[in-house]
C-alpha cells in the first residue's frame, strides 16, 4: 500500500518509481520534516538498487539513473555526507538504521550493507584458511591418476582440483567448454577418496541456480565419473543429484527458507554451479546455511549477465584476481602435486588469488572457431573483430536487419526447421530431450523484437506448417516456462517444460517437467505461473544450452543492451549461433559494459579480520 501523499512533497518526487516514492515519503515521516539532501540520495539509491546495484557512490552519484532525470542537483560528498550523518535515518556501519553510510561514501540500504558484510566474511573466513586434514600423498596420486601429466605448460584444470582439495573456499571461473564440471567430478572422487582414507564418511551436496542448470549439471556428472579410473565403490559414491538453490535451501511460499543460522545443511561440502546468476541476497542467505566447516566450491563464468536481483557476487570475487598467481605459501603447497611447471606468478601475501583459478582454454571452442573467437572479442569490447568473427566462421553467423518485419518473414522458416524436430516426437521425454536442440533468444521482453511478440510470431508459424494447433489455452508441444517459484510443486522461477498427451491418462494433456528425480507431470491448470517460450529473454537462458541458438536484436539500441548480454546469449549455443539485428545496435551493445556499485570487492580485497562492527549473523531478519 502506498503511504499516503502529504500536500507538500516536491514535485521531482512523481518522476520515480513507486518503490522510490514510498521509501522517500518513509523517510519524511522518520525525519519529521524535509531533508531535501536525504531525500534526493535516497530517491537515486532506490533507482539504483532496482538497477542491481548494491549501494550509492556518493562521490559519482549524479541524477543519471531511469526515472531520475528530474531530480535536482546534488550538493558536493562532504555537504551531502554532514547532511547525511546528522539524520536519524543513516547510521554508520555496525548500527541499525534505514540507511547505512560507510567511511568510502557508499550508502546502503541496511539489509543490502548487511547482506555485504555477511558474506564478505563468511567467504574471508574459508579463504583464509587451509583444510588441515588433505594427505598430499594420497591426494598426489589422485591428481596423477585423474589428470593427464602436463610438462610443458601449466594444467589449470589440474590447478583448480588441487586448490578445492587444499583450500575451504575455491571459485572456478571459465567459460563454455573450459572444462568446470569435469573438475567437479574429479574434485568429488578426491575429497571422497580423501574422507575414506580418514575412516569417514563425506556428505556432499550440489546446487544450481535453475531446474535446467540442475538438471544438465547431473547428466553431466553422471556421465564423466563412468569414465574415471576408480575403483567402483568409490565411482558409486560421487553423488550425481543436483538441486535447484531453492530446493536446497527449502524455500517456503512466504519466501523463508528451511535452512539457515538455526537449522543448517547437514553437508560437507557443496558444490554451486552457474554461480554468475546469485545474487547479493540469496548468496547470504546460502552461506548462512552452511556449518563452519563446510567446504564451499564456486564453478560460474564471470563474463556472464551479472543477477537480476541486487548485486554481481562473482563479478565482485572475479575481480581480485592476479592473473595466474599465487602466494608463496600456496605455491609451496601446490607445485609438488604438479600442473605448475614454473607458469603461475608470486604475490607478496597470502590473499584471496590463493582460492582463484580462471580457465582461459577452450576445449568446445577452438581457436578456428566463430563462436569461441567472438566471445573472446565481445569480452574485450572490440565490435569489429566480433562482428567480423561472426561473418566469416561456419558455426555462427551474422545477418543484418534494420527492420523487425523484414526478421519475422525470415523467422518463421527458421522456426519451422528448428522447432519441427522436438513437435515430431511421440513422448514427452523424447521431446523435452530434442527441445533443447533449438532457441530463440530476445534481449528484451516487449517490443516488435521481444519475446511476447516473437512468441506470437512463432506459434503462427508453426501453426500455419501443421505442427502446432492451438485451440485452447494449452495444446500439444506448447513450451512453458515457470515464472516464479513454486515450491509446493518442486518447480521454481526458468524452469522448463512441455505440454504433451499423457497416454496414461487417456491422452489428456498434462504439463511435463525434467528435474533432477526424474520427469514430472502435472495438470497445467494446477499451476499458476507458467509462459510460453518458443522465445525467451537473455536472462531466462542463464544455465541452459542448446544445440543452436538464434539472438534477435531490436532495431534501435536500449541500455539493457551490454556486451555480456552479447557474450551470454552467443555462449548458450553448444555448436551453431545466429544472430539477428542492426550491426550498428550490436556494436553499441559490444561497448556496453555493466557495471554494478558494490562495495564486496574492496571487503574482500582487504583480506583483513572481519571488522567487529561486522554484524555477528543474520539472525531476527
Amino acid at each position: 500500500m502506498s503511504l499516503l501523499r502529504p500536500s507538500n512533497e516536491p514535485e521531482w518526487l512523481r518522476h520515480l518509481s513507486p518503490f522510490g516514492r514510498n521509501f522517500v515519503r518513509l523517510l519524511r515521516r522518520i525525519e519529521g520534516g524535509g531533508n531535501e539532501p536525504l531525500e534526493l540520495v535516497a530517491a537515486l539509491l532506490c533507482e539504483a538498487s532496482l538497477a542491481g546495484d548494491v549501494c550509492l557512490c556518493l562521490d559519482e552519484a549524479a541524477p543519471a539513473t531511469a526515472g531520475a532525470e528530474a531530480l535536482p542537483a546534488l550538493p558536493g560528498p562532504g555537504v551531502l555526507r554532514e547532511a547525511l550523518l546528522g539524520s536519524r535515518c543513516v547510521g554508520a556501519p555496525g548500527e541499525q538504521a534505514p540507511l547505512i553510510l560507510d567511511d568510502a561514501n557508499r550508502l546502503y540500504f541496511y539489509r543490502h550493507w548487511r547482506d555485504e558484510s555477511f558474506v564478505a566474511r563468511s567467504i574471508l573466513d574459508r579463504a583464509q584458511r587451509l583444510e588441515d586434514e588433505v594427505d598430499p600423498a594420497l591426494l598426489g596420486r589422485g591428481l596423477d591418476r585423474l589428470f593427464s601429466p602436463q610438462r610443458e605448460r601449466a594444467d589449470w584444470q589440474r590447478v583448480a582440483a588441487a586448490l578445492a582439495c587444499l583450500k575451504p573456499f575455491a571459485l572456478i571461473s571459465g567459460g563454455p567448454g573450459t572444462g568446470k564440471t569435469s573438475i567437479v567430478v574429479k574434485v568429488l572422487a578426491l575429497l571422497l577418496e580423501q574422507a575414506e582414507g580418514r575412516g569417514q564418511r563425506m556428505r556432499c551436496l550440489l546446487a544450481a541456480p535453475t531446474g535446467k542448470a540442475a538438471v544438465r549439471l547431473s547428466e553431466s556428472i553422471r556421465n564423466m565419473k563412468q569414465g574415471l579410473d576408480l575403483e567402483e565403490e568409490l565411482r558409486q559414491a560421487i553423488p550425481d543429484r543436483v538441486q535447484t538453490l531453492h530446493r536446497l535451501l527449502g524455500a517456503r511460499p512466504d519466501g523463508s527458507y528451511r535452512f539457515g543460522a538455526d537449522n543448517l545443511l547437514p553437508c560437507d561440502l557443496l558444490v554451486l554451479d552457474e554461480a554468475s546468476m546469485i545474487d547479493l541476497a540469496l548468496m547470504a542467505r546460502l552461506l548462512e546455511a552452511l556449518p563452519a566447516r563446510c567446504r564451499l566450491v564456486l564453478l560460474g563464468d564471470r563474463h556472464q549477465l551479472c543477477s537480476v536481483e541486487a548485486g554481481s557476487v562473482l563479478g565482485d570475487l572475479c575481480a581480485l584476481e592476479t592473473p595466474d598467481a599465487f602466494s608463496r605459501p600456496m605455491l609451496e603447497l601446490l607445485r609438488p602435486l604438479g600442473g605448475l611447471p614454473g607458469e603461475a606468478g608470486e604475490v607478496q601475501e597470502a590473499g584471496f588469488q590463493d582460492v582463484l583459478v580462471l580457465l582461459k582454454k577452450s576445449y568446445r571452442f577452438d581457436d578456428a572457431s566463430g563462436i569461441g573467437r567472438a566471445s573472446a572479442a565481445i569480452n574485450r569490447g572490440q565490435g569489429r573483430d566480433a562482428i567480423e568473427a561472426l561473418k566469416n566462421s561456419s558455426d555462427c553467423t551474422f545477418r543484418s536487419f534494420t527492420q523487425t518485419q523484414a526478421m519475422y518473414r525470415a523467422l518463421d522458416a527458421v522456426a519451422v526447421e528448428g522447432f519441427g524436430d522436438y513437435l515430431r516426437c511421440r513422448t514427452a521425454e523424447e521431446a523435452l530431450d530434442r527441445f533443447s536442440s533449438f532457441m530463440i533468444l530476445c534481449a528484451l521482453r516487449q517490443g516488435p523484437a521481444g519475446v511476447e511478440a516473437v512468441n506470437e510470431r512463432v506459434r503462427g508459424a508453426l501453426e500455419r506448417a501443421g505442427l502446432i494447433a492451438p485451440r485452447g489455452r494449452w495444446y500439444r508441444g506448447q513450451p512453458l516456462m515457470v515464472t516464479r517459484n513454486l515450491p509446493a510443486f518442486g518447480l521454481f522461477n526458468g524452469d522448463i517444460g512441455l505440454i504433451w498427451p499423457d497416454p496414461r491418462e487417456q491422452g489428456a494433456l498434462r504439463a511435463f517437467f525434467p528435474t533432477p528425480a526424474g520427469l514430472k507431470s502435472f495438470s497445467p491448470s494446477r499451476i499458476p505461473e507458467l509462459a510460453t517460450v518458443f522465445a525467451m529473454t537473455v536472462h531466462k537462458s542463464q544455465g541452459s544450452e542448446f544445440d543452436e541458438v538464434l539472438i534477435l536484436l531490436p532495431e534501435s539500441s536500449s541500455p539493457i543492451l551490454s556486451r555480456e548480454l552479447i557474450y551470454t546469449a552467443l555462449t548458450r549455443a553448444r555448436s551453431k549461433a545466429r544472430l539477428w539485428g542492426s550491426e550498428a545496435v550490436l556494436r553499441e551493445a559490444i561497448a556496453r559494459a555493466v557495471q554494478r556499485q558494490s562495495g564486496l570487492a574492496d571487503a574482500l580485497h582487504r583480506c583483513a579480520p572481519a571488522d567487529s562492527a561486522a554484524p555477528p549473523g543474520l539472525h531476527g531478519r
